[in-house]
């Protein structure tokens, strides 16, 4: 597949909070991550760590970055690759494809509720998406280890775990806070009615 570069209108935001993976933990997503779907959707890939992992299993990637400087870093590191494509935009206003994609993202502390939000809501959610967040982001999504509103309320479309608990320092620079990583993964059958989805 050609090499394409997209661009996407970029909104103004304040700083987030953010903590660049190493490359022990963009192995150990891509190692998390099922083989199918290919179509694997990065948000926020900064100068491409998962990137680099992700691609090397052979999965197509979609990496979505909205700071240009780290977005010319990153098409520097993958020119020629052919199955890494980008495009410089938010992700939070990219419109989610209809076939069959995985998500993967090491979440800015600031968008982690909106991020989430995003995905449990498409029109045709991910199969599976592997995020990095703050670790009690993580247990009100998972649910654990007390039921929370918001994992009750996605609980018969998705399957939401904790798969693993972060050191500090797995970041550069080490967040003042604890991470874990969460695996939303789309029911194939929902435990209820597909059109109470949403109400």
């Amino acid at each position: 597949m050609a090499h394409r570069t997209y661009y996407l209108p970029l909104r103004r935001q304040p700083e987030l909070s953010q903590h660049f993976a190493r490359d022990t933990v963009a192995r150990l997503i891509a190692a998390r991550l099922p083989a199918h779907p290919r179509l694997v959707i990065e948000a926020g890939a900064g100068a491409g760590e998962i990137t680099q992992a992700l691609a090397g299993r052979g999965f197509h990637i979609l990496a979505i970055e909205k700071d240009p400087a780290l977005f010319r870093m990153l098409t520097s590191r993958f020119a020629g690759i052919s199955n890494v494509d980008y495009r410089l935009g938010d992700f939070l206003e990219f419109p989610m494809p209809r076939e069959p994609y995985a998500v993967v993202s090491n979440v800015p502390f600031g968008i982690t509720a909106a991020l989430v939000g995003k995905l449990l809501s498409a029109p045709r959610p991910p199969d599976h998406a592997l995020l990095v967040v703050q670790r009690e982001a993580a247990q009100r999504f998972a649910g654990d280890p007390r039921q929370t509103r918001i994992a009750l309320l996605h609980r018969p479309w998705f399957d939401i775990t904790i798969e693993h608990a972060f050191r500090r320092d797995d970041f550069m620079p080490a967040p003042s806070v604890d991470c874990a990583l969460i695996r939303l993964a789309r029911r194939t059958r929902p435990l209820v009615h597909p059109s109470l989805r949403g109400e």
